[in-house]
């Protein structure tokens, strides 16, 4: 009897191990991709999952609160949206909720432009009002900016899969843009936790 109490407990154990090893290395490879010390990284679990939202893990006990960057599969997927002690909701970059300031690559000039990325409530983003006189094409990269307090360095969010002159008005873009992550396959997030400095 005893035997199979400390079996359990043991297996128990061993789980809980294997759980934390994996959380570590999930760790280690986003913070090999974070240049800034000063980056704090909170891993959540993802327990439910909504049109363009997802209900993460964490919350304010663990240090989040609304505005924070999400990161899934390496890349910014949303924002925190809602906080609770023990729980969040993120806005996903899908949202037309969410809008956040991006950077587009632009590789051949060796230049990045700046714009806003806003979901469009389908499986992607959009960003708006670029002018026609910048050199942008399908297939550049696109990341969101630094933000004090928030992105400590920019991170990807996607590709641009369309890009052609707006309808409504010929002298802007009207860029699509493709997230990398795979919103079906994300069981965890990491969320980016600013520490501020000390003085």
């Amino acid at each position: 009897q005893e035997y199979l109490r400390l079996q359990t407990a043991y297996a128990n154990l061993e789980a809980q191990y294997a759980e934390q090893k994996k959380q570590i290395e999930k760790l280690s490879k986003i913070r090999l991709t974070e240049p800034d010390p000063s980056t704090g990284l909170v891993i959540a679990k993802v327990v439910n999952r909504k049109e363009h939202q997802l209900i993460i893990s964490r919350g304010s006990k663990d240090g989040l609160h609304s505005g924070q960057y999400v990161l899934g599969d390496n890349s910014v997927i949303g924002l925190i949206e809602q906080v609770s002690d023990e729980i969040s909701s993120v806005r996903l970059i899908t949202s037309s909720a969410c809008k956040l300031p991006i950077k587009i690559s632009a590789p051949e000039i060796n230049a990045y432009f700046n714009g806003t990325i806003q979901g469009d409530d389908n499986n992607g983003a959009r960003i708006m009002n670029i002018p026609k006189k910048y050199s942008i094409k399908t297939g550049n990269a696109v990341y969101a900016s630094e933000k004090a307090g928030f992105l400590a360095s920019m991170r990807i969010i996607g590709q641009i899969s369309k890009c052609a002159l707006g309808k409504k008005n010929a002298i802007v873009w009207d860029i699509e843009v493709k997230p990398v992550y795979d919103f079906e396959s994300i069981t965890d997030v990491a969320v980016v936790v600013l520490k501020m400095p000390e003085f």
